[in-house]
């Protein structure tokens, strides 16, 4: 399953280390078999990943993962079903794998075809992904929504995570139930009113 969490600061400010901690705990049952973190403080940037070791069962595939020298950092949960034809494709380019499983396969594609790659992937996916080169921040999930994807902006950042309590580790934020929302999320299984919202930050 895998979990994925972090943030994007507001130019100047810096990530607060233990709020990031609380954050992954909070989705520890998404990834009980490893945890990692990725921080650029320089860009006031954090991701943590909680790890259900599935295809690549070895620390190869620990996560966040990251290429050093293209600065490009990765935290993903899914499964992509054509990760083996692409892992042939970029290997005739020239690229070296040290994991079996599909993350680096991920990494490697965006660092080939840039943004592009994701129209290549065939599964179910989410995912964060750090360009330090551009300082760009790419947030992607399969177009059919398998994988869960959140994102909350909220004064001059963005946060994300694979579930919506991860947000209840941020200082200040607070829930405001909707219930024109939860009558129809009960009644129809979705929201449909483009104005309610389940959540205020």
């Amino acid at each position: 399953m895998c979990g994925i969490t972090g943030w994007l600061c507001s130019a100047g400010k810096k990530p607060a280390p233990d709020t990031l901690a609380r954050m992954a705990d909070s989705i520890s049952h998404r990834g009980p078999d490893d945890h990692g973190f990725y921080r650029d403080p320089v860009a006031g940037l954090v991701m943590a990943h909680r790890r259900l070791s599935i295809i690549d069962l070895t620390e190869a595939s620990h996560q966040p993962m990251v290429d050093v020298p293209r600065k490009v950092a990765l935290a993903y949960n899914g499964e992509l079903y054509n990760f083996r034809d692409l892992r042939r494709e970029l290997q005739s380019l020239g690229h070296a794998f040290h994991s079996s499983g599909d993350t680096e396969v991920v990494l490697r594609s965006y660092i080939e075809w840039g943004v592009g790659a994701f129209e290549r992937f065939n599964g179910m996916f989410a995912l964060a992904l750090w360009d330090g080169a551009s300082r760009t921040l790419h947030l992607a999930r399969d177009a059919m929504g398998i994988k869960p994807l959140y994102w909350l902006p909220r004064d001059g950042e963005v946060c994300f995570a694979s579930e919506v309590k991860a947000f209840l580790a941020l200082p200040d934020f607070q829930i405001q139930l909707n219930e024109r929302s939860l009558r129809q999320y009960l009644e129809f299984g979705y929201v449909f009113d483009e104005q309610a919202s389940m959540l205020a930050g």
